[in-house]
């Protein structure tokens, strides 16, 4: 591979990742950690490649690294939490939300993981508070149109649901 500076090889990460060439990314990764093992990016670019293909263990072993590598690493945080509520292991999903927003309160992704978490511990009162903020931030997302309309039919909310989904259903 060409010798790259430190940012001409994370744009390459980054295109690799975009174009879902996870083998060469892996590739690039563990070259760039045997230099500096404790770089946080290339740890959490780890992590996401194991997701993505489908290792649970070993994407939680990234995520842990990264953010013990950086415990600033907000991405790390949000994308350990996804991984830990996906395996059911809620209580320290929600500690890692926890330190996500404690760097930033305002992440919208970490946010929309503590609603879905609040939604699966039977908090749904706090998850369509959350959802319902989003909402008003970004009003044609999804995944926030899907969560609130989620929530409001665990509340018994039907009418607010249905607008919700039909609204998910436009974009």
């Amino acid at each position: 591979m060409a010798n790259l500076s430190e940012d001409g090889w994370r744009a390459k990460l980054k295109q690799l990742m975009r174009d879902t060439d996870y083998d060469l990314a892996e590739e690039i990764c563990f070259r760039r950690l045997r230099e500096n093992p404790d770089d946080s990016l290339y740890l959490t670019s780890l992590g996401r490649i194991a997701w993505e293909k489908g290792d649970r263990r070993d994407a939680i072993i990234m995520y842990r690294k990264a953010t013990q590598a950086s415990s600033e690493n907000i991405e790390a945080w949000v994308l350990l939490s996804g991984v830990l509520i996906d395996g059911g292991q809620l209580e320290s999903a929600e500690a890692a939300l926890g330190e996500a927003l404690g760097l930033n309160a305002s992440s919208i992704e970490a946010r929309k993981l503590l609603a879905y978490l609040y939604t699966r511990t039977d908090r749904v009162p706090e998850a369509v508070h959350i959802f319902e903020s989003l909402r008003k931030e970004k009003a044609e997302d999804p995944t926030i149109l899907e969560g609130i309309g989620n929530a409001y039919r665990m509340i018994g909310r039907r009418e607010s649901a249905v607008e919700a989904y039909c609204s998910w259903a436009t974009l």
